[in-house]
């Protein structure tokens, strides 16, 4: 073995320095031989760092499932609350007359002519051409002689009033003898003879004149005494477009209410069907001299086009309380009476009888 000497302290720091370089780059080449061993031997591309970053991901969503940030916490009252079954009650007849109403349009009757316009859908006659009501337009009645019309029976009080109260609209019926059933006939009814059926209120009015609408109207409706029934009458009226006479009594506010709406707001209560004092008919509609005469139709479902309509032109007195009064017997929930909007004249003509 040769034995190197060192010359200066120089030549002993070169050499050390030397060595320390071998022995670090021994153990970096050791280093990178173990890294390799535990890494794959191609090069990392673009996919698998996409990998990692939906492991990463993956992980993530699974510890926000196991660790939610939301708590719902339920508070239940320590104490029964007291109930207020006339409440109750009174939500549950608005909530039952409602669905009566949407299931068919014959009850719907709250006057949304939303739902008005949808009626000719199951009865193809509301969307007719001699629809009612109608405006009585200024300028366009036609003067018409005529003979006297007769009220027959008009005097003579019922067996039993009926007054029935449905929660959106009054109606009132009458029980005479055969004999005694008060009729018309004569004037606009020309000879046919027409049976009392029914009188229906609306508030505010469903006719109107010049544009002018009225705070109440009452409805008497007749039916052709050729026919038993109303629904008789109903199913020839394509062959019979006369089978039912309409009287339209319009009320204007005075110092005074006529006798006729005194007697339903002495006897009506909210929805609530109530029988009256009996008395003639013609308290509720009294005989008229002269009118306003044209063809038209039921205002409700079906609709049906065989109303020979004749309106007083003179109107009735109700004094404004009395007209708050007949509002107060409907339920809160309805806002006014049912009352159908205004259906086109379609150059229907209109009569003047003097």
């Amino acid at each position: 073995m040769q034995h190197q000497t060192f010359n200066s302290v120089s030549d002993k720091s070169k050499l050390i320095t030397k060595f320390s370089e071998d022995v670090i780059g021994a153990v970096f080449l050791l280093s990178c031989v173990a890294i390799q061993d535990q890494t794959s031997k191609r090069a990392n591309t673009l996919l698998d760092d996409a990998d990692d970053i939906q492991k990463q991901l993956d992980n993530e969503a699974r510890d926000r499932m196991l660790k939610p940030t939301t708590v719902w916490v339920f508070r239940l009252p320590t104490q029964t609350p007291e109930l207020n079954m006339a409440l109750i009650k009174k939500r549950l007849l608005v909530r039952c007359i409602t669905a009566l109403m949407l299931l068919n349009p014959l009850d719907y009757l709250n006057g949304k002519s939303s739902y008005q316009m949808k009626w000719y859908l199951d009865y193809p006659e509301c969307g007719g051409h001699s629809q009612s009501p109608i405006d009585i337009p200024n300028g366009l009645i036609k003067t018409k002689a005529g003979r006297k019309m007769i009220f027959a029976n008009y005097n003579k009080r019922p067996q039993a009033f009926y007054m029935s109260n449905d929660g959106n609209r009054i109606r009132l019926f009458g029980d005479w003898s055969r004999k005694d059933r008060p009729m018309i006939y004569g004037g606009g009814a020309h000879n046919r003879r027409y049976v009392f059926h029914s009188i229906t209120l609306h508030w505010p009015s469903e006719h109107s004149v010049g544009g002018l609408q009225y705070p109440l109207e009452s409805q008497v409706l007749h039916v052709s005494a050729d026919y038993d029934t109303f629904d008789d009458a109903i199913n020839v009226s394509r062959k019979d477009r006369l089978a039912f006479l309409g009287i339209v009594n319009l009320y204007m506010y005075r110092n005074y209410t006529h006798c006729s709406v005194g007697s339903i707001l002495n006897h009506a209560k909210t929805g609530l069907n109530s029988t009256i004092t009996s008395q003639a008919l013609s308290n509720f509609n009294p005989p008229l001299k002269y009118y306003a005469s044209y063809h038209g139709s039921l205002t409700v479902p079906p609709c049906t086009e065989a109303v020979l309509w004749l309106i007083r032109d003179q109107t009735l007195p109700i004094t404004r309380e009395a007209a708050n009064a007949l509002k107060s017997l409907l339920i809160e929930d309805f806002q006014g009476s049912l009352r159908r909007e205004i259906q086109p004249l379609n150059d229907r003509r209109i009569y003047l009888f003097k």
